[in-house]
Parts: C-alpha cells; sequence; structure tokens
C-alpha cells in the first residue's frame, strides 16, 4: 500500500505489480471468493479493499493513458469478486470507465495498438458489474445516468476487435435482460432492462446490429448476440406500438 501512494514519485511498474499482488492477496478475506472457508475474517480485507479500490478510482479520474495502464490489471482482477464490485460502484466506478471507454473511442490511430487492450480490459470491468444489476438499484442507476449504455454501444459500432466486440455485447445484453429483485426504494423510478433497451435503441444499436449481420465473425457469442438483441428490441419496439 506505501508502494501505491508514492504518487508520481514512484516506480509505474512496481506500482502496477503491487496493486495486483495486494489484490490476490485481500480476494482471500473475501466471502464470495472464500468457498465457505472463513480461514481469514473479512473485516481484515475490507478497509484496504476498500483503500485500494479507492486509489484505483483515483487513477481513473485521471485523463493520462498512463493512469488507465496502471490500474487495468488489478481492476479486471478484483470485478470477479462481488464485495468488491459492490466497492467500486460505490466509490463511481462506473462513470470513470465508461468516460475512458468514450475517450479512447476518439484517440488518435497512432495509439490504437495500446487503446485496444485498455477498451477490452475496460470494457471487461464494466460487463463484470452488470451482474449485480438485478440486486442493486444503485448500479442499474449509475449504469442509466453515466452514459455507460452509449458507450458500450458505441464500442459495438466502431468494432475494433471482436474480443472488445464480444464482452461490449455481453454487458449490453446483461443490461437489456436485467430485472427488480422488488426491494427498490420507494418513489424511485423504476429502472430495469426495458429501460437500457429503450437507450440501446435511441443509440441506433439495431442499425448496427443489422450491419453486423452482413459481416463475417469468427466468433459465436458475437453472432447470437446480434441475433437476441434483433429479437428483443423488436419486443421492445412492438410494446410501445402496442401503447400508443
Amino acid at each position: 500500500m506505501r508502494i501505491l501512494h508514492l504518487g508520481g514519485g514512484g516506480d509505474a511498474f512496481a506500482q502496477r505489480g503491487a496493486s495486483l499482488c495486494l489484490a490476490y492477496i485481500l480476494l482471500v478475506g473475501c466471502p464470495s471468493q472464500s468457498g465457505g472457508s472463513n480461514i481469514i475474517e473479512y473485516s481484515s480485507v475490507k478497509e484496504p479493499l476498500q483503500a485500494l479500490l479507492s486509489w484505483i478510482s483515483s487513477q481513473l479520474q485521471s485523463s493520462a493513458g498512463a493512469s488507465v495502464s496502471l490500474v487495468t490489471p488489478t481492476l479486471t482482477a478484483l470485478v470477479n469478486c462481488r464485495e468488491a464490485r459492490f466497492m467500486f460502484s460505490s466509490s463511481g466506478g462506473i462513470g470513470y470507465i465508461a468516460r475512458h471507454l468514450r475517450k479512447k473511442q476518439s484517440g488518435k490511430k497512432k495509439e490504437a495498438g495500446a487503446s485496444v487492450q485498455q477498451l477490452y480490459e475496460l470494457c471487461f470491468a464494466m460487463w463484470a458489474m452488470t451482474y449485480e444489476c438485478n440486486q442493486s438499484y444503485s448500479i442499474r442507476s449509475s449504469f442509466a445516468r453515466d452514459g455507460a449504455v452509449k458507450a458500450l454501444c458505441d464500442l459495438v459500432t466502431i468494432a475494433p476487435r471482436e474480443k472488445v466486440v464480444r464482452v461490449a455485447l455481453s454487458a449490453l445484453r446483461n443490461l437489456a435482460e436485467c430485472t427488480t429483485d422488488g426491494t427498490d426504494p420507494a418513489g424511485k423510478k423504476t429502472i430495469d432492462g426495458s429501460t437500457f433497451l429503450n437507450d440501446m435503441i435511441g443509440c441506433s444499436l439495431m442499425k448496427q446490429i443489422d450491419l453486423m449481420k452482413e459481416r463475417k465473425w469468427s466468433d459465436e457469442d458475437i453472432k447470437q448476440g446480434a441475433l437476441l438483441f434483433i429479437i428483443m428490441c423488436f419486443r421492445v419496439q412492438a410494446f410501445v406500438y402496442h401503447k400508443t
């Protein structure tokens, strides 16, 4: 932790390695990762885990590409943990990722090689976060509020690599299929899969899906994802038409 907080005077390689090592150490104490064996008390790792995620969030707030590459390996490890996903969301993590996804998409061509891997890692983290949507109104609100849907739809449009398109479509699919668990705050606007599907239609995802059908994809997940979105979007459009 001391290595992480050396700031600009620290060595980037050491900070990246220290954060990843710390993540793997702390994950052992998280209930969702322990497999039922309470070898380590969660209370002993909760505070340093929060500190690590706060450090990641502070790096993502920076517009520098070096700051992003400093934390993405650690972030992709941590988002596999349910406890870390909730902590990261509460610190504004979804919005930070969405902002970087939008920025990376408008990067210069000479930076495209480095940007593709960052796009994939950031999008992977976004996809992992979608698995908490059914149980968390707060996380669904973050996705609806922070421009995540548009960032993911734009990723599908620019199609930098098949692996990026695959994980972007997977994240959009989880959002489109999410439901509420009945514990939403009273008086709050309902946010569920229909909300996100309407946003996707507004981002012209249907048009892009039609174009994707004409391309040859080696990844079966992309083919299946495209077909699923056509079905879901037609259902939403038919529902809207029936109401009007």
